[in-house]
């Protein structure tokens, strides 16, 4: 694993840019790596570029496992499922009965359901129970 960025050389260039050659060690057998760097940011910035680019060597580490001829599946990885969305109020279940019973009541004014079908009076009902139990719900009507 890469463990140690050195600085071997440190040179302002006409621009006013700093080129810096860096030398990559790790604390096994890895090769070394020699990179150069031109630079115009603050030595944090530098430092933070050196940290990231010791992590893109480690994470290249893994890729000396790919066999020659072997294929490498390109295909990316599926997206993370969305989030589950939150459960609704009682507050919300009681809108949303109160909008089946509407559809309802049109199909039985369209003569496609009868106001006597069992669902419909039991619909009714569990409104009437909810209206009674949390009278404030009457606004969703």
């Amino acid at each position: 694993m890469y463990t140690t960025a050195t600085i071997e050389k440190n040179e302002r260039q006409n621009s006013g840019k700093i080129l810096f050659v860096v030398s990559f060690t790790g604390d096994k057998s890895e090769p070394e790596v020699r990179k150069d760097f031109i630079v115009t940011a603050d030595t944090q910035a530098f430092k933070n570029l050196l940290i990231a680019e010791i992590s893109n060597l480690n994470a290249a580490l893994g890729l000396t496992d790919l066999l020659v001829g072997q294929p490498v599946d390109l295909t990316p990885p599926d997206p993370p499922p969305p989030p589950e969305p939150d459960p609704p109020t009682p507050k919300e279940l009681f809108s949303i009965k109160v909008d089946l019973l509407r559809q309802m009541e049109k199909a039985i004014e369209s003569k496609i359901k009868l106001a006597t079908d069992q669902d419909y009076i039991d619909l009714q009902a569990e409104i009437k129970v909810d209206l009674a139990a949390n009278p404030d719900w009457i606004d969703v009507f």
